[in-house]
């Protein structure tokens, strides 16, 4: 379905995890950060981990599990410059996707990890035409960045340095 020839971007992203023994549940969210929508158009493409600089934007893909059924995902973009219609989160749907997870077992979240395919019907945001995200995910054993807080999370927290196990996200 999909040529060899297209072109494909790699970043490193997080995946920050959250588990619930009782109920068997577990929040996985891949995250990742780049530059700004304005920083990307003056060809700035460099990854901003870890370096304080230019505007960034953030990408968060969070996979709500119980047992072994995918209940939601959502996929949030947000940004430190107002470049979603003045918004700083934007929620985008998902058309397709295909997660493959190693154990439905959440006692311990470090030894969680998969691999994720998502087709969007809008722009991933790195570059042209990339609706198709796929990747690798570890988790660890960071609490996932809700919905309800995210709009403040830009404001106050920079990236954590000390996270474990990055993943790559490869963008066609």
């Amino acid at each position: 379905m999909y040529l060899k020839k297209e072109k494909s971007n790699t970043l490193i992203g997080f995946c920050n995890c959250e588990k619930n023994i009782e109920q068997n549940t577990l929040i996985i969210q891949p995250r990742i950060e780049f530059p700004s929508k304005s920083e990307l158009k003056k060809g700035n493409k460099t990854s901003t981990y870890f370096f304080p600089g230019p505007p960034r934007q953030y990408r968060f893909q969070t996979i709500y599990l119980k047992d072994s059924t995918i209940q939601k995902i959502e996929f949030l973009k947000v940004s430190e410059e107002k470049q979603f219609d003045k918004n700083k989160i934007d929620s985008v749907s998902i058309i397709k996707y295909k997660i493959h997870i190693n154990t439905f077992n959440y006692k311990i979240a470090q030894n969680v990890w998969g691999t994720y395919e998502l087709i969007l019907p809008d722009e991933f945001g790195y570059s042209e035409n990339d609706t198709i995200i796929s990747g690798t995910f570890h988790c660890n054993n960071w609490k996932a960045v809700r919905y309800e807080n995210l709009e403040d999370w830009t404001d106050h927290q920079p990236f954590i340095e000390n996270q474990t196990l990055p993943n790559n996200m490869n963008r066609r």
